[in-house]
Protein backbone atom coordinates (compact mmCIF):
# COMPACT_ATOMS: atom_id res chain seq x y z
CA UNK A 1 0.00 0.00 0.00
CA UNK A 2 1.23 3.78 -0.51
CA UNK A 3 2.27 5.49 1.83
CA UNK A 4 -0.55 8.07 3.58
CA UNK A 5 -0.38 12.07 3.55
CA UNK A 6 -0.88 14.25 6.60
CA UNK A 7 -3.89 16.19 6.77
CA UNK A 8 -1.17 19.24 6.67
CA UNK A 9 0.52 17.79 3.63
CA UNK A 10 -3.05 17.91 1.82
CA UNK A 11 -3.89 21.39 2.95
CA UNK A 12 -0.59 22.71 1.84
CA UNK A 13 -0.77 20.87 -1.80
CA UNK A 14 2.72 19.90 -1.17
CA UNK A 15 4.70 19.35 -4.57
CA UNK A 16 5.16 15.68 -3.76
CA UNK A 17 1.24 15.38 -3.06
CA UNK A 18 0.79 17.01 -6.43
CA UNK A 19 3.13 15.03 -8.29
CA UNK A 20 2.08 11.79 -7.40
CA UNK A 21 -1.32 12.85 -8.34
CA UNK A 22 -0.29 14.20 -11.67
CA UNK A 23 2.09 10.89 -12.60
CA UNK A 24 -0.73 8.81 -11.16
CA UNK A 25 1.64 7.00 -8.39
CA UNK A 26 0.21 5.86 -4.80
CA UNK A 27 -2.85 7.04 -6.04
CA UNK A 28 -4.97 4.33 -2.92
CA UNK A 29 -2.84 6.04 -0.63
CA UNK A 30 -3.72 9.46 -1.07
CA UNK A 31 -7.26 8.73 -2.05
CA UNK A 32 -7.49 7.11 1.78
CA UNK A 33 -5.16 9.92 3.21
CA UNK A 34 -8.37 12.35 1.75
CA UNK A 35 -11.07 9.63 3.24
CA UNK A 36 -9.54 9.87 6.28
CA UNK A 37 -9.39 13.86 7.12
CA UNK A 38 -13.19 14.23 4.80
CA UNK A 39 -14.62 11.30 7.84
CA UNK A 40 -12.98 13.48 10.83
CA UNK A 41 -13.00 16.88 9.77
CA UNK A 42 -16.47 16.98 8.62
CA UNK A 43 -17.42 14.52 11.16
CA UNK A 44 -15.81 16.90 14.29
CA UNK A 45 -17.78 19.69 12.58
CA UNK A 46 -20.86 17.99 12.36
CA UNK A 47 -20.72 17.47 16.07
CA UNK A 48 -20.54 21.46 16.10
CA UNK A 49 -22.89 21.67 14.07
CA UNK A 50 -25.53 19.92 15.52
CA UNK A 51 -24.46 20.15 19.42
CA UNK A 52 -26.13 22.61 19.85
CA UNK A 53 -30.06 21.03 19.03
CA UNK A 54 -29.65 17.95 20.89
CA UNK A 55 -26.86 15.13 21.49
CA UNK A 56 -28.49 12.76 18.95
CA UNK A 57 -28.54 15.44 15.94
CA UNK A 58 -24.78 16.01 16.96
CA UNK A 59 -23.89 12.16 15.81
CA UNK A 60 -26.88 12.60 13.10
CA UNK A 61 -24.84 15.39 11.84
CA UNK A 62 -21.45 13.99 12.48
CA UNK A 63 -22.24 11.00 10.05
CA UNK A 64 -24.49 13.04 7.24
CA UNK A 65 -22.12 15.58 6.58
CA UNK A 66 -18.97 13.55 5.69
CA UNK A 67 -21.41 10.97 3.96
CA UNK A 68 -22.41 14.17 2.21
CA UNK A 69 -19.36 15.51 0.70
CA UNK A 70 -18.42 11.64 -0.18
CA UNK A 71 -21.76 11.56 -2.07
CA UNK A 72 -20.31 14.74 -3.83
CA UNK A 73 -17.20 13.42 -4.90
CA UNK A 74 -18.97 9.85 -5.86
CA UNK A 75 -21.40 12.01 -8.08
CA UNK A 76 -19.21 14.70 -9.69
CA UNK A 77 -16.02 12.60 -10.39
CA UNK A 78 -17.60 10.76 -13.55
CA UNK A 79 -18.72 14.21 -15.05
CA UNK A 80 -15.01 15.96 -13.98
CA UNK A 81 -13.29 12.75 -15.74
CA UNK A 82 -15.35 13.60 -19.06
CA UNK A 83 -14.63 17.59 -18.78
CA UNK A 84 -10.91 16.23 -18.49
CA UNK A 85 -11.14 14.05 -21.72
CA UNK A 86 -12.27 17.00 -23.70
CA UNK A 87 -10.04 19.71 -22.55
CA UNK A 88 -6.93 17.24 -23.31
CA UNK A 89 -5.59 17.25 -19.89
CA UNK A 90 -4.63 13.85 -20.08
CA UNK A 91 -5.77 12.99 -15.85
CA UNK A 92 -7.63 9.33 -15.70
CA UNK A 93 -10.45 8.95 -14.15
CA UNK A 94 -8.23 7.27 -11.13
CA UNK A 95 -6.17 10.99 -11.12
CA UNK A 96 -9.75 12.75 -11.13
CA UNK A 97 -11.40 11.51 -8.25
CA UNK A 98 -8.49 11.79 -6.18
CA UNK A 99 -8.24 15.52 -7.52
CA UNK A 100 -11.74 15.97 -5.87
CA UNK A 101 -11.12 13.98 -2.80
CA UNK A 102 -7.94 16.37 -2.02
CA UNK A 103 -10.12 19.51 -2.40
CA UNK A 104 -13.28 18.05 -0.43
CA UNK A 105 -10.34 16.70 1.87
CA UNK A 106 -8.98 20.38 2.26
CA UNK A 107 -12.52 22.00 3.06
CA UNK A 108 -12.77 19.49 5.71
CA UNK A 109 -10.06 19.68 7.13
CA UNK A 110 -10.28 23.74 7.41
CA UNK A 111 -14.00 23.18 8.70
CA UNK A 112 -12.76 20.59 11.90
CA UNK A 113 -10.27 22.74 12.63
CA UNK A 114 -12.90 25.19 13.40
CA UNK A 115 -15.17 22.88 15.23
CA UNK A 116 -13.78 23.39 18.80
CA UNK A 117 -14.52 27.03 18.40
CA UNK A 118 -18.03 25.97 17.11
CA UNK A 119 -18.72 23.66 19.84
CA UNK A 120 -17.60 26.26 22.79
CA UNK A 121 -20.23 28.70 21.06
CA UNK A 122 -22.74 26.55 20.65
CA UNK A 123 -22.20 24.97 24.43
CA UNK A 124 -22.03 28.67 25.76
CA UNK A 125 -25.18 30.20 24.50
CA UNK A 126 -28.18 29.87 26.19
CA UNK A 127 -31.06 27.18 25.47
Amino acid sequence: MSALISPGALCRLDAAAVRRIGNGEGLPGVALSATLAIVLGAGAYGVAFGVWRAPSQALFSAVKLPVLLLGVAACTTLLSAMAALLLRSRLSLAQTAVAILVSLAVTATVLGAASPVSILFALALPP
